[in-house]
């Protein structure tokens, strides 16, 4: 019974980590690279990092600042079109699939402090920014993680909002055989 009790436990504490989002991240790309640390002041060598929960690809760097979801101005690119942009691009030896993160992804880092981010591979996270995410189902807002508010929480946001600390974040869900094209 003892030892049944003690199972429990611990099934409790990963579960409560799991869906707290105490996710760690490892370096995905290149091959063998260092994963930045500012914390720890490693300069890192990952342009992609890798989720070790969900095995989701992060693109270690966010966008410029100063973005909208989706811009109709000529002279800016909005978060969708930068995120269209990665996919051309064959970033991190992905063709496919990047995506802005859903909002259960942008929940997952909700809650961290920039300390948790300079931790984990991200390079440039703004303690102050908004970060947009996937649309929302009404057509007319997208969700965004806002860095600020108590170390982050997730809500819904206009579409047409622009702000000069509105930056954009890229996921790719686990990779197939057939999304990876390797690097020339």
């Amino acid at each position: 019974m003892k030892q049944l009790k003690i199972a429990f436990i611990i099934l409790s504490i990963l579960l409560f980590n799991l869906c707290m989002g105490s996710t760690d991240f490892i370096g995905y790309y290149p091959k063998g690279c260092k994963l930045n640390n500012v914390t720890a002041g490693i300069a890192g060598t990952c342009t992609c990092i890798q989720d070790v929960v969900t095995h989701d690809i992060w693109l270690a760097v966010s966008s410029e600042s100063g973005m909208s979801w989706d811009s109709t101005s000529a002279t800016k690119l909005g978060a969708n079109g930068w995120i269209l942009g990665i996919n051309q691009s064959n970033t991190c030896g992905i063709h496919t699939g990047w995506k802005l993160p859903t909002q259960a992804q942008l929940q997952m880092l909700a809650g961290h402090d920039i300390d948790w981010f300079n931790a984990n591979g991200f390079i440039g996270i703004d303690p102050n920014g908004d970060y947009w995410g996937a649309l929302n189902n009404d057509g007319k807002t997208a969700f965004m993680l806002n860095m600020s508010l108590h170390s982050g929480i997730v809500y819904p946001e206009n579409i047409s909002y622009d702000d000069p600390h509105a930056y954009a974040l890229a996921v790719h869900y686990p990779v197939t055989e057939t999304q990876f094209i390797p690097p020339n």
